[in-house]
């Protein structure tokens, strides 16, 4: 009837825009099981390059320092830049060591992750590291770093917004408990399945003397 508009679709032929087009991937609640693999970068040329720097100023400062003539002024800025050169040296070394003991730390940690179970079957080992070293060095102040950083936890699904992307879920514990239990039954009916049905021992024959 004109003005009517098109008839009503059949109901079961109505898509459901809520519903799901890719299946997601249930992750275990546990984490992933063995060691994190083995770091796969060298240490930092430019931290190595720039402490051998300020070392071998701070070698020939302290040289011009010893030839100076004591108490004049040349003597005198001469202590104020060993004073300067040695704190900046100091600052580089242990930002170097809290730089190494914190990626370790957390390379180790997220190698635990539920996340890296898939990171795993994904050969995304590069992927893990250039996010540890941006992470580490936005904790340490560099805002560029934290930046980065925040990208690359979501481009991992480290967050909820990176779980959304890739469709990841992680299992509840009580489910992850269960799956556990149910593979242990399995393995243990394999096992039993494989050494046959139990039989009886049949009784000895008395010896000679027994009553």
């Amino acid at each position: 009837m004109p003005g009517m508009g098109p008839p009503p679709k059949d109901p079961s032929k109505r898509a459901r825009r809520n519903a799901p087009t890719v299946v997601g991937t249930q992750l275990p609640a546990e984490g992933r099981s063995g060691p994190a693999p083995r770091w796969p970068f060298a240490p930092d040329p430019r931290t190595i390059a720039e402490t051998q720097h300020q070392r071998a100023n701070l070698r020939k400062l302290r040289k011009q320092f010893g030839i100076a003539d004591p108490g004049g002024a040349e003597h005198r800025r001469l202590a104020k830049d060993i004073d300067a050169a040695e704190f900046s040296l100091r600052v580089q070394v242990e930002t170097a060591k809290q730089t190494s003991r914190r990626q370790r730390e957390l390379w180790a940690q997220l190698w635990k992750s539920p996340q890296s179970v898939m990171w795993e079957r994904m050969s995304a080992i590069s992927s893990v590291a250039m996010y540890v070293r941006a992470q580490v060095a936005g904790e340490l102040g560099d805002e560029k770093q934290a930046k980065e950083a925040r990208y690359r936890e979501t481009d991992l699904g480290l967050n909820p917004k990176g779980m959304q992307n890739l469709r990841w879920t992680i299992a509840a514990k009580a489910e992850a408990k269960a799956a556990r239990s149910a593979r242990s039954a399995s393995r243990a009916s394999g096992s039993r399945a494989r050494r046959g049905p139990l039989t009886a021992v049949p009784d000895l024959p008395k010896a000679a003397g027994d009553d």
